[in-house]
């Protein structure tokens, strides 16, 4: 008798997920295609039905009655769903589709943020404009805003589709595409068992920090996860010839990056015992950072005007030296900043990660200390940010 309830209650959630599961798909299309105004209600985000289609599938499959397989448990059969190549291959691909929607989505409700135009006015200015790579909005050469080198590779591409559909889909492929780089960093690695490397990959995939990304349109941000990711595949195979060009052109995304590869660079040479490899990694890191602020950005500029983005950070100070100086001898203001809600709510998206090792501190500490140290205006933006 409770054997057969059983099975009663198991084929009715089996049915009413398969169906939440339509239902979900079907929100999304009319979100997509703006008319998703219904009696209950009017709906504009993507992302509280893809949350649904998530549960719904997740309670189909472990629902789903297969002759022949026996009884198992519902972690058992989560774990075998996970670990399966092809399943994973589905969903991955589930992920593809909806990082492209939303990114059309934003695009035909017009919530791209304006971000986008700087981008793409830079690059056409890149090869149809007297001052290279200008932007009218900025009123500077986009250079001269954020050293972001690796933008010029972009812009051959721009001239040939001439199009804003081009940028505007480059980002979710290139999100998209770190995740396949994971996935072999993680086996390279070692130690992980099937359903771990497809787990923790498919968990970055629904991170909301890397799905916030998918708001702005385009940010060159988009190409720091693909190239840092491919520079420690590398690293892990021991190719520095592969792993050092690598690293360049993720320290090409920004002229901030430098300065977060330093736990990057001290994970190395500490955890590892590869001294080279960290040591060149910093001197490499921090003398690219420091020549992108105070030697590309000044002369780019023509007039010879300092980082503009120092005064996110005019509470410590007016220059590098006196920020750090501050942060040194207020340990309890820095404590303040570094504990405050905006902070913890970013970071709080990272604690899938196994950060508890006392060595792989710094990889996370730099980014957190950098961003959350900024001024009250703009530490109250961190929730938004696209770009961390």
């Amino acid at each position: 008798m409770i054997k057969r309830l059983a099975s009663i209650i198991f084929k009715t959630l089996n049915i009413l997920s398969a169906a939440a599961v339509f239902a979900s798909c079907l929100m999304i299309f009319l979100i997509i295609i703006n008319q998703a105004d219904l009696p209950f209600g009017h709906f504009t985000m993507v992302r509280p039905f893809t949350i649904a289609i998530y549960i719904a599938a997740g309670v189909y499959a472990l629902t789903l009655e297969r002759s022949g397989g026996g009884r198992k448990t519902i972690s058992e059969k989560f774990r075998d769903i996970i670990s399966d190549n092809r399943n994973f291959m589905l969903l991955a691909a589930f992920f593809f589709a909806l990082y492209i929607l939303e990114t059309l989505n934003m695009w035909f409700s017009f919530r791209i943020m304006y971000d986008f135009s700087i981008f793409d006015e830079a690059l056409y200015n890149g090869y149809n404009g007297s001052r290279f790579m200008y932007s009218d909005q900025l009123g500077v050469p986009f250079l001269t805003h954020h050293f972001s080198p690796l933008l010029v590779a972009l812009i051959p591409f721009h001239a040939v589709f001439r199009s804003p559909y081009f940028l505007l889909l480059v980002h979710p492929v290139i999100l998209f595409a770190s995740m396949p780089v994971l996935r072999a960093v993680l086996r390279a690695a070692g130690g992980f068992s099937a359903f771990a490397v497809n787990f923790i990959c498919l968990l970055y995939l629904n991170n909301p920090i890397i799905i916030k990304t998918l708001l702005g349109g385009f940010h060159v941000e988009v190409f720091l996860p693909l190239a840092l990711f491919s520079a420690y595949y590398f690293y892990l195979k021991d190719k520095p010839a592969l792993y050092y060009p690598l690293l360049i052109a993720a320290l090409a995304v920004k002229e901030d990056v430098g300065f977060y590869m330093l736990g990057m660079a001290f994970f190395m040479a500490v955890n590892d015992g590869k001294y080279v490899y960290g040591l060149l990694t910093a001197l490499i890191s921090i003398s690219w950072s420091l020549a992108a602020i105070f030697i590309a950005v000044p002369y780019l500029s023509g007039s010879g005007a300092g980082y503009a983005f120092i005064v996110k950070w005019s509470p410590w100070g007016g220059n590098i030296t006196k920020i750090l100086y501050a942060m040194a001898t207020h340990p309890v203001r820095l404590a303040q900043y570094l504990l405050g809600w905006p902070s913890l709510g970013l970071f709080s998206c990272l604690l899938f990660v196994p950060f508890l090792r006392p060595l792989a501190v710094p990889l996370f500490f730099i980014p957190w200390l950098i961003n959350s140290t900024r001024s009250e205006e703009h530490t109250s933006e961190l929730q938004s940010r696209v770009d961390i």
